[in-house]
């Protein structure tokens, strides 16, 4: 993995990072907004005061998934950057739809679940591909953050603490991804060269 490369997987660090930041503080300086109660996107919403912010948010969190899409794929052999892509996509989508809009609030909730379904798709697929590469303790945790991640965000569509399960399905994801992509941007594609290396160990 070139050095190019290896700073481009920086993106799944720093759009995930300014996009939590950038939530957690304009919901702290919007007056009446409850994390707990409110989703994320309404601080994105048409007339909101925290409406440039958040939408920047989504745009650098997109951006930042599509460029490291590439890295990614060659760290992780398979369909794993796809998984990154339309997240990232379906995220400017969310952010080019915001809920008070003139093409109403159902497009923002379908580009939301396409970046659910991509959200959590990046560690269920990644998770298969360090189980083939014998890799089983990443890929099950992998697995685990992924269904943690799919359930809250399922419960996020309960009232009336859909904001906080919203915000705890995310994170979880985020957090992962923002750990997997830093050490990839630090250390290349180690999570398939160390199974290639043992390969070639082997006697024949």
């Amino acid at each position: 993995m070139g050095r190019t490369h290896r700073v481009a997987a920086l993106g799944a660090v720093i759009g995930p990072t300014v996009f939590i930041v950038t939530w957690v503080i304009a919901g702290q300086r919007t007056p009446g907004y409850e994390p707990v109660d409110d989703a994320i996107s309404q601080l994105a919403a048409v007339g909101a005061s925290t409406r440039l912010a958040m939408t920047l948010g989504f745009l650098v969190l997109g951006l930042g998934l599509i460029v490291a899409a590439a890295p990614l794929r060659e760290a992780i052999p398979g369909p794993t950057w796809l998984s990154v892509l339309v997240c990232g996509g379906a995220t400017l989508a969310v952010a080019a739809l915001p809920l008070g809009g003139p093409v109403g609030d159902q497009a923002h909730g379908v580009a939301a679940t396409i970046a659910y379904l991509g959200l959590v798709g990046i560690p269920t697929l990644a998770g298969l591909r360090w189980r083939a590469e014998g890799h089983l303790r990443r890929a099950w945790t992998a697995w685990i953050i992924a269904a943690a991640g799919a359930t809250s965000l399922a419960l996020s569509t309960v009232d009336p603490v859909n904001g906080l399960f919203q915000r705890v399905g995310l994170t979880v994801i985020d957090g992962w991804l923002i750990v997997t992509a830093g050490t990839i941007a630090v250390r290349g594609p180690v999570f398939v060269l160390r199974s290639a290396a043992r390969a070639t160990r082997r006697p024949r």
